[in-house]
């Protein structure tokens, strides 16, 4: 089942993918007499095509969550889709959370880039993300400290990277606050990169998002050359739709534009022992979000009964297949068994994304499952990318743009000084 070409129409989300799972999705990886019939440790590389499971476009890796990890893995270009696309961040986010383990100095600089170069297709520069102000161990302390530290990565970036490389690089925006997100983007525009990426409590924020889209349309920074825009940390079903929506609305003006989006969940939410399987999209106008379900101790179920899931994988698997010896606290998922779920978690988290997008292309009949506000963002996004007076159409939509900001909201510039 290749998912791949329909992922193509819409704003394509990319799992970031962990090393324990990337290592063992390749040929020789796993004995095979624990998967099921016919499945071998290569399918479960979501990139390979052809492939009996399923593929994808997309995924990310961390240059610092990947970093000393030898191949091969499922990342080696030798393995995977010539047209799959491995995203890869700089380690940013990990090395302010690092306690100490890794420094960031000239040669984890250097080392980051050359792992990226090597693995990757696109690739996030290396920034000092605003959380790291709230991290103690990361040494961080002021919004300047953050972006001058970032300046000087940039600086180095531009002269040390390799210029026969094919890897795309993109500029991360940051920015808690308006006048933080303007400081910030006048700081870093200049530099040659080949696009952007929105991180933070920024991406939150459809109306700075869009603001600064036309602002770098005007300036000339969003062009053929540089029509790539990844938001970090985004697995929304809400978000997702209307990222779609910014990406079919810009490639009106620029036909190359690209959007992709990255999140852990398909990974992180499934903890050793425990953890959380996503079942799919929620389908009603309330919950426009995913369903999960948490497995707990196997023990005292029969190893013939299939799991409650459905995916190409999940569908051939029994307790049996994913749990591990006992370990006199009962019979949970080991190692093995979480790899197989999480592969589940990555086909039941992209098929809630694109039938998310499927609802809104046929929301004249579904309209009791996409919730009012999110067809209120979508329809906001399009129209003010058709309107002459983009800017006046942006302020118009403003308050509707705005309600869908879930969860962490951007600081006005009264609430947070940028010079603190």
């Amino acid at each position: 089942m290749d998912l791949s070409m329909e992922q193509n129409k819409y704003a394509i989300f990319a799992p970031a993918v962990q090393p324990d799972y990337a290592k063992l999705a390749i040929p020789r990886a796993i004995k095979t007499d624990r998967l099921p019939q016919g499945v071998k440790p290569q399918d479960l590389n979501f990139l390979r095509r052809p492939n009996p499971l399923f593929t994808i476009k997309a995924t990310l890796a961390s240059a610092a969550t990947f970093d000393g990890q030898p191949p091969p893995t499922m990342l080696d270009r030798s393995v995977r889709a010539s047209d799959s696309v491995v995203i890869v961040d700089s380690g940013g986010f990990s090395l302010i959370n690092n306690n100490g383990n890794l420094a960031l100095t000239d040669e984890t600089r250097l080392r980051f880039l050359r792992w990226q170069e090597c693995w990757g297709d696109v690739g996030m520069t290396l920034d000092v993300p605003l959380k790291a102000i709230d991290v103690p161990q990361s040494g961080f302390t002021t919004f300047k400290e953050c972006l001058n530290t970032t300046v000087q990565n940039l600086t180095f970036i531009v002269k040390h990277r390799d210029r026969s490389s094919p890897l795309r690089l993109l500029n991360v925006l940051q920015g808690r606050t308006p006048k933080e997100a303007d400081q910030w983007y006048d700081a870093v525009k200049s530099f040659p990169f080949e696009g952007w990426a929105v991180g933070g409590v920024l991406k939150l924020d459809l109306y700075g998002v869009i603001r600064r889209i036309l602002i770098m349309l005007e300036e000339g920074r969003l062009t053929s050359s540089t029509a790539w825009l990844h938001f970090l940390g985004v697995e929304s079903p809400r978000m997702a739709v209307v990222l779609t929506a910014l990406k079919q609305a810009l490639q009106e003006i620029l036909p190359t534009m690209e959007i992709t989006f990255d999140a852990a969940t398909p990974f992180t939410s499934f903890a050793r022992g425990a953890g959380q399987a996503v079942l799919g999209l929620r389908l009603d106008a309330e919950r426009f979000n995913f369903q999960r379900h948490t497995l707990q101790d196997l023990s005292s179920l029969d190893p013939s009964t299939p799991l409650p899931l459905h995916s190409p994988l999940a569908d051939r698997l029994t307790v049996g297949m994913v749990r591990g010896n006992d370990t006199g606290w009962g019979r949970k998922l080991d190692g093995l068994g979480m790899v197989m779920v999480k592969h589940h978690n990555v086909y039941a988290t992209v098929m809630g994304l694109l039938l998310a997008n499927r609802h809104v292309l046929h929301t004249d009949v579904n309209h009791a499952i996409v919730p009012y506000d999110v067809m209120a963002v979508v329809k906001a996004v399009h129209s003010i990318f058709k309107e002459t007076d983009r800017k006046g159409e942006l302020e118009r939509r403003k308050m509707t743009l705005r309600k869908l900001m879930p969860g962490e909201q951007l600081s006005s510039d009264d609430q947070n000084d940028v010079d603190r």
